[in-house]
């Protein structure tokens, strides 16, 4: 079971997100980007769900601090928001998140992005450690 950390100020989007995910993974949820980056780096979740229009400190913000520190840089973030033109989705990939997702979103697509990532990295963990 995968270790996940959603971060949203939407107790709403917070809510459809653990119901789409909490039969496969072990989640934790969070209401504030601050305390989300502070929880990615005490928890190392195998995975983060992060909004991007977030108060204080923005999605792009946590994920640039996130990216930027030795602890958290290889955990794969997925940009989740409700911007949802083609330069806000590069501004995303380009600050190293893993994914996007555009608000209103599908829960089975949201549970295959997440899986696809999971996946993803350790298949990559495994061909780093010489075993793939």
């Amino acid at each position: 079971m995968a270790k996940i950390l959603i971060v949203d100020d939407s107790p709403v989007i917070l809510r459809l997100l653990h119901q789409a995910l909490k039969a496969e993974h072990d989640i934790t949820i969070c209401k504030d980007s601050i305390q989300g980056v502070e929880l990615a780096q005490n928890e190392l979740p195998d995975i983060i769900l992060l909004d991007v229009i977030m108060p204080d400190l923005t999605g792009l913000e946590a994920l640039l601090f996130l990216k930027n520190n030795a602890k958290t840089r290889s955990i794969p973030v997925i940009l989740i928001s409700a911007k949802d033109t083609a330069d806000d989705e590069a501004r995303g990939y380009k600050a190293g998140a893993t994914d996007y997702i555009r608000k209103p979103f599908d829960a089975g697509v949201v549970r295959h992005k997440v899986n696809y990532a999971l996946e993803f990295e350790r298949m990559k963990l495994k061909i780093q450690q010489g075993e793939g």
